[in-house]
């Protein structure tokens, strides 16, 4: 039987995905040796370590396959009290990474002691300090309140880190071994090549440690997650040229504290309705508007804005389905953002899940949804600032209905929609 063409076997290749597709991927991988070349970058650019397996599929990597360490271009290292007993050959294997660009640390343990042990840890940061790595991702970590042990890490890939991702941060402990007195940094560190921070959850008042340490001149892109109640603020080195403000928060959640000199000229504000605290369409617009009047520096500069709000159907009482009411709270709001910003375009996403269970949406719920967005948004779509979209989803990714306003002329006094009593 003639073999394939090498071109079109890469071609074939090329249209799989490394993760979604990564059972067709191995199946092909085991045609041939050719096919197993071929398939080999693909299959390995992205490799999830867990921590119930840490030490066998690292093993794996060190003893039996160390060449397709150079495949591995994003990596995800999970660890609990497994790394008690990390094997001194840990930072060799880690060493061997040298196409890495992307890392994601996720720290599951919650016994003490808190701190990683330094054969891990150092294998960790030699790593980090060995390859030119572009996006790293910290999850449940704990920082030192000095940020002597955080100012290490970023020191490690200052000149090329574009993307920095940290969730659910504390301060009560270290977990990546404290810096030595040689390697504390001491002056500015300038983070050249940042463009994206995601801070998400934290313990406490700020998602980070204090520092006047940090600089990072050309980011361009804030997204900061805040679900439960007390104050908060952004770190105070952000700087003032940043282009891009994303907030997601609940509606319960206590106003940020953003500072005085961030001049984002986009601010995407997504309230997760999720009922831990219930709101109604006009208390989350009245969030949105109090945020952008009282809480951004500078907002006669947003030149565009997204309201998203995530609706879970336990947050609208027994009748789940949006009201008519609700849209029209929600336009009027809208109507005097409008009027008191210079905005050249105004984005609302709507999401919401019908009942638990509920995997469809029949044509007449369709018909009903639709013609209160036209009836509600149409006057405001016409000026041509504003895109509003509908989404009903099923919980799990899954869109049942999605709405892109057009503009529909209809009398709303036809319709026969009133209010609730």
């Amino acid at each position: 039987m003639k073999q394939l063409p090498d071109k079109i076997v890469h071609q074939m290749v090329d249209f799989l995905n490394d993760a979604s597709d990564f059972p067709t991927l191995l199946n092909s991988s085991l045609v041939c040796h050719i096919w197993n070349v071929i398939c080999r970058p693909k299959a390995f650019h992205t490799v999830v370590v867990r921590s119930q397996n840490l030490h066998a599929r690292l093993g794996f990597l060190h003893f039996t396959a160390p060449h397709l360490s150079k495949h591995i271009v994003e990596l995800t290292l999970q660890w609990d009290d497994c790394v008690l007993t990390t094997p001194e050959w840990i930072p060799d294997c880690l060493l061997r990474l040298k196409s890495l660009r992307a890392l994601r640390l996720k720290n599951c343990r919650s016994k003490p002691p808190p701190m990683v042990p330094a054969p891990f840890a150092m294998g960790i940061l030699s790593l980090i300090s060995s390859v030119p790595l572009e996006a790293l991702y910290l999850e449940s970590w704990s920082f030192l309140e000095d940020a002597s042990d955080l100012l290490h890490i970023l020191s490690c890939c200052s000149a090329t880190l574009e993307d920095l991702f940290i969730q659910k941060t504390a301060y009560d402990h270290g977990t990546i071994v404290a810096a030595s007195a040689e390697q504390r940094v001491s002056s500015t560190m300038r983070l050249e090549a940042l463009r994206s921070l995601r801070l998400f959850e934290w313990i406490g008042d700020t998602p980070l440690p204090s520092t006047d340490l940090i600089e990072c001149p050309n980011l361009e892109h804030l997204e900061v997650t805040r679900t439960h109640a007390g104050p908060w603020d952004i770190p105070s080195w952000i700087p003032a040229e940043l282009s891009e403000l994303v907030l997601r928060v609940e509606p319960g959640t206590w106003m940020p504290g953003l500072g005085t000199s961030i001049r984002p000229s986009q601010l995407t504000i997504e309230i997760i309705n999720q009922g831990y605290s219930v709101a109604t369409y006009l208390e989350v617009m009245e969030w949105v508007e109090d945020c952008i009047d009282h809480h951004i520096p500078f907002p006669d500069l947003l030149r565009y804005l997204t309201v998203k709000i995530n609706t879970y159907p336990r947050s609208l009482g027994p009748d789940h389905s949006p009201e008519l009411e609700d849209y029209v709270a929600m336009s009027a709001a809208l109507q005097q953002i409008h009027e008191g910003l210079n905005l050249e375009c105004i984005t609302v996403n709507i999401v919401y899940p019908p009942d638990e269970g509920d995997t469809r949406v029949d044509a007449v719920d369709r018909a009903l949804e639709r013609t209160k967005l036209d009836v509600v948004f149409s006057q405001l779509v016409d000026t041509g600032l504003f895109h509003v979209t509908f989404e009903w989803s099923d919980g799990h990714e899954r869109t049942l209905l999605q709405h892109v306003f057009q503009h529909l002329e209809l009398d709303i006094a036809a319709l026969g929609f009133g209010r609730r009593h």
